[in-house]
């Protein structure tokens, strides 16, 4: 395997000015995968601008901005087209921002689409959408179609999400390329001594995310409260959110929101996922999840429900473990947690193996040179 300066060396060799577009922030590490992907295409790509960056609404036009969301990005185009015309881009990335590939105006440069899933798969799946009109709906997915349209390369995190874009966006088979994210190599240490599970300690489980509700708390806690009662000793650690205390138990502590930007909250984040055996994602729905290869940098396996692209973040026997989605999920949890106390060197093999991922495949290096080649291989 080459290393991430001999990529880099390869992939350094014609710059060119890439404008990004997008709605989300890219320069703080809060809205982390725009940002990394950003840092990832100016290191693998070239030259990076976003577009519209800077726009600031205030008063009423603030305060429908802020209810709507649409004005928002009505401003955010007029600024972004503004700031294009004197200083036209080789390339434009929409990042997350497929309506806002649609709207924008006609452009010499190719537009990539980089998205974790499909509209079409969201608006029935994630809680945000549920209040929207038909009619909002319906828009949605019009947009994200004449976005898919419009764009040379469609970038994805996943399979499913592949399949997607293809079966109900209308995107061209041979525009859609597959390429999952991940954590900075910077942040794998390839001399981490993964936490050992040892019999008659207490196993300790990780539950991170901000949408507790949608990636499955309350399985979580109803997983380690179940192992408790079958004589296996473990406590959930919970971050990244502030749950009502009713939906934990005695053996969950909360820990609360974490500031990603702050290097201190940072470094307490990374503890934690080092102090774990298990990184518990039961999500009813999961375009990806972040934790997954956030966890694994840290040497802990993850157990995840088989929805979405959840799935494809884990390899199975590998670098943990895929279960149900439907029927007990809590008692699915605590059937492979207690396996894995039961084996340690089991355990051990997926700490180890979670590790080699991340080293390998969920990494910002391995997508930006990823992202490069597929351009390469386009002429783009």
């Amino acid at each position: 395997m080459s290393s991430s300066s001999d990529r880099q060396e390869e992939g350094a060799g014609a710059r060119r000015r890439v404008g990004i577009v997008s709605l989300r922030g890219t320069d703080q590490v809060v809205n982390a995968a725009a940002y990394f992907m950003r840092s990832a295409l100016e290191r693998w790509v070239g030259e990076t601008t976003h577009l519209g960056e800077r726009y600031r609404l205030t008063g009423l036009g603030g305060r429908l901005a802020r209810w709507s969301g649409r004005v928002s990005e009505e401003v955010y185009l007029q600024r972004a087209e503004r700031q294009l015309r004197p200083a036209p881009q080789d390339l434009l990335f929409g990042l997350y921002a497929g309506s806002t590939l649609a709207m924008f105006e006609a452009t010499a440069a190719p537009m990539v689409y980089v998205t974790d899933g499909a509209a079409h798969d969201l608006v029935h799946t994630y809680p945000q959408f549920a209040e929207l009109s038909s009619e909002r709906i319906a828009e949605i997915l019009r947009l994200e179609e004449e976005g898919v349209e419009r764009a040379a390369v469609v970038v994805t995190h996943t399979q499913w999400s592949a399949r997607s874009l293809i079966e109900k966006a209308g995107a061209a088979p041979e525009k859609v390329v597959v390429i999952p994210p991940g954590v900075v190599p910077e942040r794998i240490d390839a001399n981490l001594q993964p936490k050992p599970l040892r019999p008659g300690e207490r196993l300790e489980a990780l539950f991170v995310g901000r949408a507790w509700e949608r990636k499955g708390l309350r399985e979580a806690v109803a997983a380690v409260e179940l192992l408790n009662v079958q004589g296996v000793p473990a406590h959930l650690t919970v971050l990244g959110c502030q749950p009502p205390l009713e939906v934990l138990s005695g053996n969950a502590t909360c820990l609360g929101p974490f500031d990603p930007n702050d290097d201190a909250d940072l470094a307490r984040y990374e503890e934690r996922l080092r102090d774990a055996h298990v990184h518990l994602l039961p999500s009813k729905a999961e375009c990806f999840g972040m934790a997954i290869a956030e966890a694994a940098a840290q040497g802990t396996p993850s157990i995840v429900t088989d929805v979405q692209g959840l799935p494809e973040a884990v390899l199975q026997d590998q670098t943990g473990a895929i279960i149900s989605g439907e029927g007990d999920v809590a008692g699915a949890l605590a059937e492979v947690m207690s396996g894995w106390y039961e084996d340690p060197e089991a355990h051990q093999r997926l700490c180890q193996g979670a590790l080699r991922d991340v080293a390998e495949r969920l990494n910002w290096d391995a997508w930006g040179s990823s992202v490069a080649s597929s351009l390469e291989a386009r002429s783009l």
